[in-house]
């Protein structure tokens, strides 16, 4: 008998490895009930069908089933991660089913970025889809809030369960009164602000500013430097110095450390501005383990620093930028010996970080989200992107900024940022 079902497959699920091998079941059928028959009597049923055809072919017989033989499909696709990486990807599916995620080929990939290579959280991803804990339909609450009791219900009746609550809401109060509180979470541009930004458009709802993350260093980068793209990672290898400050791209980035590799192959000195050690000695030059909440204290001294040494670009900053005197203000009253203090770290050590990125060109800033961590992380973040500009970083190949998840842009030449940058410094910078 040949049946097609238009729906979910009533039978229990394949084993996560079993690929279309056939299953023995026990179900109650018109014939009666099977349990306990011989298991020559109990009728097999394979299933060897894409989910995404909705077509759900069960052979029931007491004769065995020849063995057939299931098409792998290999889908190309990109992860939409909030990660800029942006992986070229390859999805190997069979029988409905994701059987591994894995690098698009270089060869076959014209990606500059993913170099054959995933992270684990991408690679593993179909253990969480798949995972046996994860939850697949509605459920409803059923006793008080803690017991954690809850019955399935269908989604029918979940849907009109939202809506009409939706509608009394809106009748009795006006769609305002419905906030969708939420944020992106792994999401990145291709997966967030779809069809649910879509939905609570048309309601009319309100709306949430989102400041749960991100905010500051939004606001900062908006203001300081409005939408400049930074350097894009396959210019790194030009630079002479590279400042990862705030950032681990070895667990959030891992497609930027080949080019930070190339760098140093190429003569470039690395430092690690992070209060954890996540690069031995041998992969960067320099490893600034700052105390959490210090970032400013420090940025400031290197400023101070490069006043009194006479290495700031006065001609690039009367051109370009604005609001100067209040930062040079605030960075006098932070000499070396204070800020290593409040940083819990050598005063060498920053000498040598402000002598080194100085005197480097090109010379570039990764800064990642780590600064933002803190009481003051805005006001750290404005006064640390404030040096490349400070110092004339910007305009050649490898120099400059690469802020948070920004956009990159190769190649940059002077023409390219001929646009005023405005380092802007909102609130007072210390105390």
């Amino acid at each position: 008998m040949v049946r097609f079902s238009s729906g979910p497959t009533p039978w229990s699920t394949l084993g996560p490895n079993s690929g279309c091998i056939s299953e023995l079941r026990r179900r109650s059928t018109a014939f009666g009930e099977l349990q306990g028959q011989p298991i020559s009597k109990i009728p097999t049923t394979r299933r060897c069908a894409p989910n995404s055809l909705r077509g759900i072919i069960e052979v029931k017989s007491s004769e065995p089933i020849p063995t057939m033989k299931c098409v792998s499909q290999t889908i190309r696709t990109t992860c939409t991660m909030d990660c800029p990486d942006s992986c070229a990807l390859e999805v190997v599916v069979q029988a409905g089913r994701i059987e591994r995620i894995q690098a698009a080929p270089e060869e076959a990939s014209t990606h500059p970025n993913t170099q054959g290579f995933i992270c684990d959280k991408v690679g593993k991803f179909a253990r969480r889809v798949y995972h046996e804990t994860r939850i697949l339909y509605p459920q409803r609450r059923v006793g008080p809030k803690g017991e954690a009791r809850f019955e399935r219900i269908s989604w029918d009746a979940a849907i009109a369960a939202i809506a009409d609550s939706w509608r009394k809401t809106i009748a009795h109060s006006g769609a305002e009164a419905i906030l969708p509180y939420h944020y992106d979470g792994s999401n990145g541009l291709l997966s967030h602000d779809f069809l649910d930004a879509y939905l609570f458009a048309k309601l009319g709802t309100s709306r949430l500013a989102r400041t749960l993350c991100a905010a500051p260093a939004g606001a900062v980068a908006m203001g300081m430097y409005g939408k400049l793209p930074g350097v894009a990672f396959q210019d790194f290898p030009e630079a002479k110095a590279i400042l990862v400050w705030g950032a681990n791209p070895r667990y959030s980035n891992i497609h930027l450390v080949p080019y930070l590799r190339q760098a140093r192959k190429n003569g470039a000195f690395v430092a690690m501005i992070d209060p954890i050690r996540n690069f031995s000695a041998s992969e960067v030059d320099l490893h600034l383990q700052v105390y959490p909440g210090a970032d400013l204290p420090v940025a400031l001294a290197l400023i101070r620093c490069w006043e009194e040494e006479g290495r700031l670009d006065q001609v690039f900053l009367s051109r370009h930028a604005d609001g100067l005197e209040r930062l040079l203000t605030e960075a006098r009253s932070w000499p070396m010996e204070r800020a290593a203090a409040e940083a819990r770290v050598p005063a060498t050590e920053l000498e040598k970080l402000a002598r080194i990125y100085a005197e480097a060109s090109p010379a570039l800033i990764r800064v990642g989200w780590g600064i933002e961590r803190n009481r003051n992380g805005g006001q750290a973040l404005a006064a640390v992107m404030a040096m490349p500009a400070l110092l004339g970083k910007f305009g050649v190949r490898g120099g400059g900024a690469t802020p948070f998840q920004t956009v990159a842009r190769p190649s940059w030449t002077r023409q390219n940022c001929s646009a005023p940058i405005h380092p802007r410094l909102a609130g007072p910078l210390a105390s």
